[in-house]
């Protein structure tokens, strides 16, 4: 592949930001929808929590389109810690809904959030630790 045209370059930038900032409307809408339906349980609370990560990552995503931001060590780190906390959250979620659908019996998720968080930003938080020794010069 060659190099690619100033246009090109141009219409990318704007490609990715449209995307990231629908993924970020989307995700405020999904938090603003939650908090006025007022009902409280672990089920949401898994929700919100990878809601917020998703968030921080649509941010960082946002932020990178700038010109210079993309190359720094924040970006990169946050990059890894809200796309992985995202994945590990949902991972999170599908095993309550298996539990729940295969014991057709309710999952305390507020007993198992901690084990949840420690899966799902202790890993991926270790994780981006890791990346920037990779990619630090």
């Amino acid at each position: 592949m060659g190099k690619l045209t100033n246009g090109e370059i141009y219409i990318r930038n704007w490609t990715e930001f449209g995307v990231a900032l629908a993924s970020l409307i989307a995700t405020l809408l999904q938090i603003a929808t939650i908090f006025r339906m007022r009902a409280w349980n672990g089920y949401i609370l898994l929700i919100c929590s990878m809601c917020i990560f998703q968030i921080l990552y649509d941010i960082n995503f946002l932020l990178g389109v700038a010109p210079g931001y993309s190359a720094c060590l924040t970006w990169n780190f946050l990059d890894v810690l809200g796309g992985l906390s995202v994945s590990f959250w949902t991972n999170c979620i599908s095993i309550v809904i298996m539990v729940t659908v295969v014991k057709i019996k309710s999952f305390n998720v507020f007993q198992h959030y901690w084990k949840f968080c420690l899966y799902a930003v202790l890993f991926p938080f270790i994780i981006a630790i890791l990346s920037l020794f990779v990619i630090a010069p």
